[in-house]
């Protein structure tokens, strides 16, 4: 149970991390991990040595958002969404510092489209709805949350905490945020935070699409279509 309370409150561990934190020793607290891995609660980076949540500790909370209600009531306004822009579209929720999908219409009018991803797991900064949601925190908030992170998944990503923050304000300011190839080259993204109607942040709706699909003319229209749809759903979220 404490290994799950560090993984909540920093992200994500190493096994030097469990080791100190349990005071047990290195081999003891891999075998831990090894366990709690080969049973999903956690997953490893496949080039590093940070574990994260794993598809268990998703499953867990995508439970929890379906027993609020939120997926299913925000599930046709997806599938409007979808259908208007013709690609893929996603609803994610901030656990802690990661960004969990918990529900996706996946395009079926493009051949080349992205994947629908329900109960994938991914650090929060390297995903469009991630940084949308938290944007919605302050600069200290961030900080708190991010200050043993080391920043890395593509050559795109965002390279430190600093400009993670610089990157929040940003998306602040114009009020949606954006991905190029943070987690994965060739994919991008656009999101809107989507709100209750008493304008609580409950989740984030991004469009996903190949980068050759989103020239700066047509994220604009996308914009434009995820506000629309963030307004009219907003309504029905109490």
């Amino acid at each position: 149970m404490r290994t799950l309370q560090l993984l909540r409150d920093r992200g994500s561990l190493r096994v030097s991390d469990v080791a100190r934190e349990l005071s047990v020793a290195r081999s003891t607290a891999h075998r831990l991990m090894s366990q709690l891995s080969a049973y999903g609660v956690v997953e490893q980076e496949p080039d590093g040595p940070r574990y994260h949540a794993g598809p268990l500790l998703a499953e867990l909370g995508l439970a929890t958002f379906r027993s609020r209600g939120l997926v299913e009531q925000m599930h046709p306004h997806l599938q409007r969404l979808s259908d208007e822009v013709n690609e893929t579209v996603h609803l994610i929720a901030l656990e802690g510092r990661d960004a969990v999908f918990i529900d996706s219409i996946e395009s079926r009018g493009q051949a080349l489209r992205v994947a629908a991803r329900v109960g994938i797991v991914y650090p929060a900064y390297v995903n469009s709805g991630g940084k949308a949601l938290l944007a919605q925190q302050s600069d200290d908030a961030v900080r708190r949350l991010y200050a043993d992170t080391a920043f890395a998944s593509t050559s795109r990503t965002i390279p430190s905490l600093e400009a993670l923050i610089d990157e929040l304000r940003q998306i602040r300011d114009r009020g949606y945020a954006t991905t190029w190839g943070d987690r994965e080259l060739g994919l991008a993204a656009v999101s809107v935070v989507q709100r209750s109607r008493d304008g609580v942040p409950m989740a984030a709706i991004a469009i996903a699409v190949p980068e050759q699909r989103l020239p700066p003319a047509r994220l604009e229209a996308l914009v434009n279509s995820l506000r629309a749809t963030t307004e009219q759903a907003a309504g029905q979220l109490l």
